[in-house]
Order: structure tokens, then C-alpha cells, then sequence
């Protein structure tokens, strides 16, 4: 089971796709906005949030990733039946918009419009991935592949934690909470103390070095499009009338310039921006102008 938060009435769809550790409240300093003009439908991934958790029997990068888009295909089916959903424009954030990407290479015929936002698993892991990491991300990696699970240890120790390390991601909520930092590191808790954690697991067969994808899309997409045989397995080419929007953040620590390079290789179809003083939670850092780059692309979704 998917859980879904379907809001609005009007317009086309739009479906969403949040990030590793995340749920769909993740887009709520989004959903007010987009919903005044398209129908929103906003899920937790699976193997994350508050959906039925199952054991991962995934082995390899493709049967994990396959363990996503899987699930969303079934999901998909299970929408169309209930409310008519054939049709719709796509974006993901960070893992998931890595997800978003590889959904659309197998189900184009569903996506009319393809948004990236900050996406994770643009660009290969280069020889000295380690040295490229941030030092805060290369603890983060060390401690993760030392668990049984990438967030074990938030389970163990619950919500204090996440408002010790994560005191970046609970001041972003803070103007739209009115200072509740219990709020966000609450939700982020419960969102992942379910067991099994399937989510994360197949994150981490997809990521070798946390940062990095086993299959990244830069070797994928680029062929997609233009016919070519992609490396993986089970990729399609992509149309060359997809829309396709690539969002970052100034400060991102994603590789925005490998993003560029995709961009501008995809076509005139596809479109980067470069959001000012956002970092890569870039749908809330400044969800005024997100929301804006947004609705504008989503005016040239291809019907």
C-alpha cells in the first residue's frame, strides 16, 4: 500500500516524489500553490513514511531500483482504476527525483512532463569520490556503512537526534511552523522507525558510496533521448517532446554542473535553473520562487 494525499480538483495531475528519509509532508510549503491550479497527488516512497513495509529481496542496484519502480507501476495501475489516473506531470526531489527520471524511461506513456528538483544520481562516482564528499558527508557516509541500516541510529535514539544533527533542515521549517522544532523531527522519526527498513536498503544497493549511483542517470537519460543503447537494461528512449526541467539549488551539495551539462545535452525541451541562496532542500529554502519555476514549467506539459 502507497500512502497517497490527493489535494485539489482541478486541472491536470502532478505527482510528487520526495527523498530519502522523507515523506509527502516535505511538500508542504509546496502544496497550497500547486494545487490552486493542477491536481496534486503527494506519496510516501516505498519502503518509506507510512507505507506497508515488506523485506527487501533485492541483491544488485537494478533489483533495488527495480523495488521502487515497481511498486510505483502498481501504484500507478491502482490510481488509474480509482480515480482515473492515466496521464501526469512528475516531479522528484533528491532520491526521488533519480526515481522520477527512471520511472519515466519504462512509462513514458504516463509522463507529460518531467521535473528534477535538486535530483541525486546525475553523475557517475569519480575516482576520488571520497575526497569530494563535504566532511560532513563523508562522516555521514562512514557511520552509514557501519549500520545495519542507514538510519538505525535514529531509530535507537529517536527524535532528540535528528533536532542535534539535523538543526539545518528544522530551521527551514521554522517559518512555516512558527517555532515548533519538535514538529519536523518528529515527523522525520516517525516517518522511518518502521521496520523493515526496505527503503533504505534499497537506497543503499543503488548507492555505493552514498553520494554516488551505481546507475547514473548522466549515462542514461543522454542515450534515452537521443535513441542510443543505454547501458542498463530496461531503459527506453525518451521522446524528444518530453519536458524536462532540472532545479537546483546555488548551493547545493549535488553535482549542479554535471546537471547543467545533462541539460543542455537533453535539447531544447529541457530547461535548468539555478535557484540564488538555495541550498539542496531547494522546494523550501525559497518555495516562493520554486513554486513559480514550477508552475511555469508545468505550462508547457506535453498532453
Amino acid at each position: 500500500m502507497i500512502n497517497t494525499l490527493k489535494i485539489g480538483k482541478i486541472g491536470s495531475s502532478l505527482v510528487l516524489f520526495h527523498g530519502f528519509g522523507a515523506g509527502f509532508g516535505f511538500w508542504s510549503p509546496n502544496l497550497d500553490a500547486l494545487s490552486r491550479y493542477y491536481t496534486v497527488y503527494a506519496i510516501d516512497m516505498p519502503g518509506f513514511g507510512r507505507n506497508t513495509r515488506t523485506p527487501l529481496e533485492a541483491e544488485t542496484p537494478e533489483q533495488a531500483e527495480m523495488f521502487f519502480i515497481n511498486t510505483l507501476e502498481c501504484w500507478c495501475e491502482s490510481m488509474e482504476k480509482l480515480h482515473g489516473l492515466k496521464k501526469f506531470a512528475l516531479m522528484g526531489h533528491s532520491m526521488g527525483g533519480y526515481l522520477a527520471a527512471c520511472f519515466t524511461m519504462r512509462n513514458e506513456h504516463r509522463v507529460t512532463n518531467l521535473i528534477l528538483a535538486d535530483p541525486w544520481g546525475v553523475q557517475p562516482q569519480p575516482e576520488d569520490a571520497q575526497k569530494r564528499l563535504p566532511l560532513k558527508l563523508r562522516i555521514v557516509s562512514g557511520i552509514v556503512k557501519s549500520l545495519p541500516s542507514p538510519l538505525a541510529i535514529v531509530r535507537y535514539i529517536g527524535p532528540s537526534l535528528i533536532s542535534l544533527i539535523r538543526k539545518d533542515l528544522i530551521n527551514k521549517w521554522s517559518t512555516i511552523l512558527h517555532g515548533q522544532p519538535e514538529v519536523p523531527a518528529n515527523y522525520i522519526y516517525y516517518l522511518n522507525a518502521p521496520l523493515p527498513p526496505s527503503g533504505e536498503l534499497a537506497f543503499n544497493k543503488m548507492a555505493p558510496n552514498f553520494a554516488w549511483a551505481s546507475r547514473p542517470l548522466v549515462l542514461r537519460m543522454k542515450r534515452a533521448l537521443h535513441n542510443e543503447i543505454s547501458p542498463f537494461e530496461g531503459d527506453k528512449p525518451l521522446s524528444d517532446s518530453l519536458p524536462i526541467c532540472f532545479i537546483y539549488g546555488e548551493y547545493t551539495f549535488m553535482d549542479k554542473r554535471t546537471g547543467r551539462t545533462l541539460a543542455e545535452t537533453l535539447g531544447a525541451n529541457t530547461t535548468y535553473h539555478l535557484l540564488a541562496g538555495c541550498g539542496h532542500h531547494v522546494y523550501i529554502d525559497d518555495h516562493v520562487n520554486f513554486n513559480s519555476v514550477v508552475l511555469e514549467q508545468l505550462t508547457k506539459t506535453n498532453f
